[in-house]
């Protein structure tokens, strides 16, 4: 990956690179021990968030995805991401839920941040800081309770869930067609 050249910035290789799961990046880059991730990344490099919790605090409160960094272990910066909601979304839940269809949010992100979202699209149930592997079991659980679950996502965290016969409802096809009839995976 290069950065755009308008800006004059080169990236430095990274070596000992290692993507965590539901949790953050960390490497090497120029001999400084670079980490990117979540509170749970942090922790099990034994470093404390504490510094920033309030700053973290407001961000999720806004629907905003929290992220630590830290440079040879010491904690140095935080920055914040979110997904803008399309502005389908909020129509698209109001007509399922008129369907009679229960609408549930299953997210890796943490409470506050899900449920700043839920509440801005019209969800009321929210089950937080899942981990995608985790997402399973969620929908095992829902089918257990006789429900059948339709889940619409990016499917990018959601591959482990597609191991277990349900509907599907990929995002890209979400947009263009209507609600009936579901695709069956």
């Amino acid at each position: 990956m290069e950065p755009p050249p308008q800006h004059g910035l080169s990236l430095a290789p990274a070596s000992d690179f290692e993507s965590v799961t539901g949790q953050g990046v960390h490497g090497l880059v120029n001999q400084h021990q670079i980490a990117i991730g979540n509170e749970q990344l942090m922790k099990s490099l034994d470093l404390s968030v504490a510094s920033f919790k309030d700053q973290a605090q407001s961000l999720s409160s806004q629907g905003k995805t929290v992220m630590y960094i830290a440079i040879d272990q010491e904690l140095v910066g935080i920055v914040a991401v979110a997904d803008p909601l399309k502005d389908t979304s909020v129509q698209a839940i109001a007509t399922m839920q008129a369907m009679g269809l229960e609408v549930l949010m299953v997210t890796g992100d943490k409470e506050e941040t899900a449920q700043a979202i839920a509440q801005e699209v019209g969800i009321e149930q929210v089950i937080a800081e899942v981990l995608p592997e985790d997402k399973a079991q969620v929908v095992a659980q829902l089918q257990e309770e006789g429900k059948h679950v339709l889940m619409v996502g990016d499917g990018i965290n959601d591959a482990p869930r597609l191991l277990r016969p349900t509907w599907d409802w990929p995002l890209g096809l979400a947009q263009t067609l209507p609600l009936s009839p579901p695709i069956r995976c």
